[in-house]
């Protein structure tokens, strides 16, 4: 995590706390001492019975995950950009680009190392270890990072890849008790609810609201069992079909949930 941040100075500030919403203060600049990248995020938050568009700035990799996971039916990410200096970008200045994919990981020394992918294939490594720091036109191999400690992100939209499809197809034919809300690939259970990949979502709505390739975050699991080949999601009002599981510790993950709530749903069973 990097420790520059954005400051703000009292001389700048329009007005008292509170004068535009509980606990907010508005500012007529923020300022950053060196030159790091950060993350402009576009999203829409749901008042009452309506999205409203805002804006957010983003400091670091964690925040940006902790906002993408956060993910439900009253919070939907638009865009994410990524705003870069020039010695990461290897241009002549700040650039700002729709970010495509995010690693996070360490180097061999252990010094955290980050690698973004932006819209048009450029790749950037946020720092300035020789053989690391280079741009380039396509997501590296590796770059020299411990392979155990690479994260893959994902953002609230991501291309099927052609196994997920083969998954998905097959899970449609299956046929499962009930009716299924939607069918997730790309899972992992996040403390007592499931991340994953939506696609064919029964309740799809405007502002790109479980639309097909967005990501999002289940409401609180009460039950999780295997019917044929899938192992379906059950919350209080929804049931989900898990076409494939992430990687880097999806199944991991589902053990781990099952070990946690042990007894406590009687129809979660892990086979």
């Amino acid at each position: 995590m990097r420790f520059t941040m954005f400051r703000i100075s009292t001389q700048d500030q329009a007005g008292p706390v509170g004068m535009f919403g509980d606990g907010l203060a508005h500012f007529h600049a923020v300022t950053r001492s060196l030159a790091t990248h950060w993350y402009h995020v576009s999203l829409k938050r749901r008042h009452e019975d309506r999205f409203v568009a805002y804006e957010e700035m983003l400091n670091d990799e964690m925040r940006l995950v902790e906002l993408l996971v956060a993910q439900d039916e009253s919070l939907v990410v638009q865009e994410v950009q990524a705003v870069t200096p020039s010695w990461m970008n290897k241009d002549a200045g700040w650039k700002m680009e729709k970010l495509t994919s995010l690693s996070m990981g360490h180097n061999q020394a252990g010094v955290a190392v980050c690698i973004l992918e932006v819209e048009g294939g450029a790749v950037y490594v946020d720092t300035h270890e020789p053989g690391l720091g280079q741009c380039c036109s396509r997501a590296p191999e590796g770059v020299g990072m411990t392979e155990d400690n690479t994260v893959a992100v994902d953002f609230h939209v991501k291309r099927y890849s052609d196994f997920d499809l083969l998954r998905i197809a097959r899970a449609v034919g299956q046929g499962f008790e009930g009716e299924i809300t939607a069918f997730l690939v790309n899972v992992h259970i996040h403390r007592l609810s499931a991340v994953g990949v939506v696609f064919g979502h029964v309740r799809q709505g405007p502002h790109g609201r479980f639309a097909d390739g967005h990501l999002i975050k289940t409401s609180d699991i009460v039950a999780i069992k295997k019917e044929g080949r899938f192992w379906v999601i059950t919350t209080m009002n929804s049931k989900y079909v898990v076409a494939t599981f992430r990687r880097d510790g999806g199944r991991r993950s589902l053990r781990d949930f099952c070990r946690l709530v042990g007894d406590r749903f009687p129809n979660t069973q892990l086979h």
